[in-house]
């Protein structure tokens, strides 16, 4: 497991605004509507060592927001708006939180097993990086909705936690969201696997399974 005493948004698109120590990230727009992203990057948080990372994401406000990883060649300040989001970018992967739930990488929708969970205002998005398997998963409020990548599919660090807001033209709220650095919870798949394990009796298996969730 690893843990920084403290994870921070970093770098940002030009009309985000950055509050609460570098807690808190919200989409302002001053005339120049869009998506655009916020990013923990060094040297707060950058994910490259084996291991499990966890934060929870959470919306504060406004209609729109996604959240994901973004890798080293990903900038948040370059581009048009549309172009600093995360969703909009090769190097990196985003959860559509505030439609269909699926995940997006340059432009492009990929489904996953749960790609229809979506979450809402109030709600905490817990995204856990899982360099040892290759997985990133999601929880909303501590409910696992399993694994957007999984393992397979070249998920190898460097990695930085990223989210994109959106503000509405008018005066409508833009996207708000808090990150709190958080222990990782049990790994997921072992949490299925212990069911199934239970399903079947098989004491040795949830053993080790225990074992391993414990390490």
């Amino acid at each position: 497991m690893h843990a920084e005493a403290n994870v921070v948004w970093t770098k940002s698109g030009p009309t985000i605004e950055i509050s609460e120590g570098g807690a808190v990230a919200t989409a302002t727009g001053s005339g120049m509507d869009g998506w655009q992203s916020a990013v923990c990057d060094a040297p707060f948080c950058t994910m490259k060592d084996q291991g499990r990372y966890y934060v929870e994401i959470e919306w504060l406000a406004g209609e729109k927001l996604m959240a994901g990883i973004a890798g080293p060649k990903f900038d948040p300040t370059q581009g048009k708006p549309g172009e600093m989001a995360t969703r909009s970018s090769p190097d990196g992967w985003a959860y559509s939180a505030w439609s269909d739930g699926r995940l997006y990488q340059a432009n492009r929708p990929v489904d996953w097993a749960g790609h229809e969970t979506g979450a809402a205002v109030g709600d905490r998005i817990g995204l856990l990086l899982d360099l040892s398997r290759g997985t990133l998963s999601l929880r909303i409020n501590d409910v696992w909705h399993g694994d957007m990548i999984t393992e397979g599919e070249g998920l190898h660090g460097p990695w930085h936690w990223s989210v994109d807001l959106f503000k509405e033209s008018g005066d409508k709220p833009g996207s708000s969201v808090r990150l709190r650095n958080l222990p990782a919870p049990s790994d997921p798949g072992i949490e299925r696997r212990l069911r199934d394990a239970a399903k079947q009796g098989d004491a040795a298996a949830i053993e080790s399974l225990l074992a391993a969730g414990a390490q």
